[in-house]
């Protein structure tokens, strides 16, 4: 399969991976995803669980800027947890959510996350520190947040580890 290869890669041991489970629609906010992660320079590798109408989009937009050692996106899994245990860094920059089911069960697994202020985000990031709300959202923001929180990345690790079964 073409995610065991992309996984299994040069890079594999070296960079951390920041993902995204979900819709590739408007309302999931993906292009700040994408638009963050291109500033980062390369000091992660993308994960894309999901499918919708702006694949294509984001799919060129990655293809023209980056090399796709970097980034890979599976298409819609029914399994996708099994693929969420490989993400070092979640990202849900949505402009709203109605049940947040990916992040739930993501920050339920100890996934550290990065999370945008839509309804119902402020009460899981009380009840998992693990989580943090992005303060203002636009890409530049989201970046800053994911290179700071890289640097602490295993802590966050640590942190979810111990605090899943409570939360």
């Amino acid at each position: 399969e073409s995610f065991k290869l992309w996984l299994n890669g040069t890079r594999k041991n070296s960079l951390p991976i920041i993902g995204f489970v979900g819709q590739f629609v408007p309302q999931k906010n993906l292009d700040m995803v994408v638009d963050a992660w291109l500033n980062l320079d390369a000091k992660a590798r993308l994960l894309l669980i999901g499918d919708g109408p702006d694949r294509a989009a984001i799919e060129a937009k990655l293809s023209k800027t980056v090399s796709q050692d970097l980034w890979h996106i599976t298409g819609w899994r029914e399994n996708y947890l099994n693929f969420v245990k490989h993400i070092d860094l979640f990202v849900m920059p949505s402009h709203y959510e109605g049940l947040p089911l990916a992040l739930i069960e993501v920050v339920g697994n100890g996934v550290p996350a990065i999370i945008s202020s839509f309804n119902g985000a402020k009460e899981i990031g009380l009840r998992a520190p693990w989580v943090h709300i992005l303060a203002e959202n636009s890409s530049c923001s989201l970046a800053n947040l994911i290179s700071e929180k890289l640097i602490v990345l295993e802590q966050m690790k640590l942190q979810g580890r111990q605090g899943r079964d409570e939360f």
